[in-house]
């Protein structure tokens, strides 16, 4: 999951969103959500990286592969 960290963090940046709206839109653990922004764990669960995705609204591929910084 090469960009899963960045992608969030600047996502989130983006729509300045803080843990707690994210987490109330989509379910997850405000915990899971910071452990996510603080660093790469490649141990998050496909469900997870799912939901934010489809928050975000960009595909699973692009939200874990591709750097979403250059994009947009």
């Amino acid at each position: 999951m090469m960009y899963l960290q960045k992608n969030f963090n600047y996502l989130k940046f983006r729509e300045d969103l803080s843990f707690r709206k994210i987490a109330k839109e989509t379910g997850i653990n405000t915990n899971t959500l910071q452990i996510l922004s603080k660093k790469h764990d490649e141990n998050m669960r496909i469900e997870v990286v799912l939901k934010l995705a489809d928050f975000f609204q960009v595909s699973l591929d692009e939200f874990v592969k591709k750097d979403l910084t250059t994009n947009f």
